[in-house]
């Protein structure tokens, strides 16, 4: 049975804050992609490096612990295709946060 504590951090804080990035990066004009690439860049260090450094007693961004572990590289990926194609000024790059958030429901409702 799934953590209702848990499920209720990822429904109500992690989703909205990633749909959040979402469409804040969905909303920037092109000449500013490449800044938000670059800046996506440490993200993508930070989910690699908490990847290979994992330990169970860890905790998340927002202080539970850490369930999803499994599905870091892939968020990783994800940001890192992002950063490659808003660096290129690539518009397309602007709907990778929105395949990240849907890749983050269905990771969620398979590792519950």
């Amino acid at each position: 049975m799934p953590d209702t504590n848990l499920s209720h951090t990822f429904w109500f804080k992690c989703v909205p804050a990633r749909l959040v990035i979402a469409l804040l990066i969905y909303a920037l004009p092109v000449r500013w992609l490449p800044l938000a690439g670059f800046l996506s860049l440490f993200g993508v260090i930070g989910l690699t490096y908490r990847t290979i450094t994992f330990t169970q007693a860890q905790h998340g961004a927002f202080n539970q612990p850490v369930t999803w572990n499994a599905a870091r590289p892939f968020h990783a990926l994800g940001w890192l295709v992002f950063a490659i194609l808003a660096m290129q000024k690539n518009t397309g790059a602007k709907i990778i946060p929105f395949l990240d958030v849907a890749f983050g429901i269905l990771a969620h409702s398979l590792l519950s």
